[in-house]
């Protein structure tokens, strides 16, 4: 009988139901880059790394006010796992525990290319979270209409114990050819936050040069020549952003340094034949110690 009845004329067996609409979106490739030109980090008066990504959705920089400490992390993913290119030259992984590389002066920054998320192949291995693409300035950059030759002086003064000076000179004595050459050092004593309280051991003196020449022997055809260089030196703990152990290490004087030599040919593609861009590069990164503490390391570079 009970069997019989499920078939019963007029028996409903379930209600109707009609299910929510779901939407589905997602972004393209290029809708999730993020670009910063020249003219937003000059807004920013960025001063190191932390500044030039501040205010961007998914990036953020940890390792206090020391450059030499910083670390970039999107979406919460550390920068070992980032593409990371200046120029198109890779910057290096792991240097000394959690110090800081990404070493560059902002001022000599035209733009920042960021990539959230898996990147395009292009951006090489390693590039699990994402990729970060920094391209340095050059006397086109610089040079107005009609303009042949230019330069740069520059000074700032910081309330919180710094200042910075630098000079950049700039030529395109012939359409074919321009070149540039910039340096600077910026000194910084130790820094306090908000609350006025100072952080020992904080204070750096930091040397910049960048110089870099472009030759366009034919139309649509560049060749760069480009050597850039940042030297961050103070008196550390041994590990710069883990002020757990501030107490039980003896401060020690530490350097770091990084040296990028490039070569860049392009061909836009006007004359015929697809646009390629090829890049050769040399690029050493090195972190001086002194053995002065119980646990400090040996004085002899890494590189």
């Amino acid at each position: 009988f009970a069997i019989a009845s499920l078939f019963q004329p007029g028996l409903a067996l379930a209600a109707d139901t009609t299910l929510p609409e779901v939407q589905v979106t997602a972004q393209s490739q290029a809708e999730s880059g993020i670009t910063i030109d020249a003219e937003t980090l000059e807004r920013k008066a960025a001063r190191d790394v932390r500044d030039v990504f501040q205010d961007e959705l998914g990036v953020n920089v940890g390792g206090g006010g020391m450059t030499s400490a910083q670390k970039v992390y999107v979406r919460g993913i550390e920068d070992t796992t980032l593409g990371k290119t200046l120029d198109g030259a890779s910057q290096g992984g792991n240097v000394f525990h959690h110090q800081g590389r990404m070493l560059v002066d902002p001022d000599l920054i035209k733009s920042v290319e960021i990539d959230k998320g898996a990147a395009l192949p292009s951006s090489g291995p390693g590039a699990l979270a994402g990729a970060i693409r920094m391209t340095t300035k050059d006397a086109g950059d610089l040079l107005e209409a009609g303009e042949k030759v230019g330069g740069i002086l520059s000074g700032e003064y910081s309330s919180n114990k710094g200042w910075k000076a630098g000079a950049t000179a700039y030529a395109k004595p012939v359409e074919a050819f321009d070149f540039l050459v910039s340096g600077s050092r910026q000194e910084k004593e130790n820094y306090k936050d908000g609350s006025g309280h100072e952080y020992t051991n904080t204070a750096s003196t930091q040397d910049s040069l960048l110089a870099k020449l472009n030759w366009r022997p034919f139309d649509g055809h560049n060749l760069s020549l480009g050597y850039n260089t940042l030297q961050d030196e103070g008196a550390r703990f041994l590990r710069n952003n883990m002020t757990i152990f501030a107490r039980s290490l003896a401060p020690m004087e530490q350097e770091l340094g990084q040296d990028n030599f490039t070569a860049t040919y392009r061909y836009d593609g006007s004359a015929g034949g697809p646009a390629a861009e090829v890049v050769g590069y040399r690029n050493q990164t090195t972190n001086w110690r002194t053995n002065n503490g119980a646990f400090a390391m040996t004085g002899s570079p890494d590189d």
